[in-house]
């Protein structure tokens, strides 16, 4: 990409990325299709409880909340291993990579707990 400015975009782009970006924040409801099967809730009642927008937005939320604070970590984590010149060696990629792989792991477990509350209130169950 030798121009990114988005001056010089052609407006179709901007448009297609617009639609994309509306129908991925519209499906993202459905993403998490799996959680209602593993608590036992029948697919139908989970379909009909998000079947409203307004659903999307705390599901949303839930799922930044989660997701954000494990990516400034490894911001922060990237900042101490930079050696003087601002370079990597090569035994601070591997215990970089070895951090990148654990808070990724973590943050998934936390997505996926937060997001299992937020649907059981969606679906009017009470925790077990």
């Amino acid at each position: 990409p030798e121009d990114l400015n988005p001056e010089n975009a052609d407006p179709q782009f901007a448009l297609i990325g617009l639609i994309m970006l509306g129908v991925a924040i519209a499906l993202f409801r459905y993403i998490w299709f799996f959680i209602p099967l593993s608590v036992n809730t029948a697919p139908k009642l989970y379909v009909s409880a998000i079947g409203k927008f307004s659903s999307t937005l705390p599901m949303l939320s839930v799922w930044l909340i989660c997701v954000i604070p494990p990516l400034l970590i490894l911001q922060i984590l990237h900042g101490v291993f930079l050696d003087a010149e601002g370079e990597m060696t090569v035994m601070s990629t591997s215990v970089m990579s070895f951090f990148h792989v654990l808070v990724e792991m973590i943050k998934n477990l936390i997505v996926v707990a937060g997001l299992t509350i937020v649907i059981m209130q969606l679906l009017g169950l009470k925790k077990r």
